[in-house]
């Protein structure tokens, strides 16, 4: 389950993944403001096999550079993974409004778990946020589950 995954993750991350997963009014949505844990996301969705040329970038040594910020073009991703629903269903179990709550973690974590998108990654990959604030990585765990 993608909760052992992000009860991994540094405190304010792991809490921010964990007010999204258990508190509706909470999800990550549309201009967040946590842009370690939008970039994650937007990792976690290249490798499910969305394109997002503008957010996140792969290095030459199959690296993952994101930029965190949850706009239009993550939005879309997430929308057209809520429409797809979980890889276990054949029907969607979450009504598509872009927003990251408990259903649309467990469907992420379903497509991750199936993956089969040839993502250029190795399993020592990092992910590096980087933004206006400055950059953030994460140690190759966190992809080495899916590649």
């Amino acid at each position: 389950m993608i909760l052992s995954l992000i009860n991994r993750l540094p405190g304010p991350q792991r809490a921010r993944f964990h007010e999204a997963y258990y508190n509706f009014r909470r999800p990550i949505a549309l201009w967040e403001r946590d842009h370690l844990s939008v970039g994650l996301l937007q990792a976690w969705l290249l490798v499910i096999g969305y394109k997002l040329p503008m957010s996140v970038k792969v290095t030459p040594s199959g690296d993952l550079v994101c930029d965190g910020i949850f706009g239009h073009e993550t939005l879309n991703a997430v929308i057209e993974l809520q429409k797809r629903g979980s890889y276990w269903t054949s029907a969607p179990h979450t009504k598509p409004d872009g927003m990251i709550g408990p259903d649309t973690l467990d469907a992420i974590d379903s497509w991750l778990g199936a993956s089969t998108t040839p993502v250029p990654t190795t399993p020592r990959s990092t992910i590096t946020v980087r933004n206006s604030v400055g950059a953030y990585r994460f140690g190759p765990g966190f992809l080495q589950r899916y590649i």
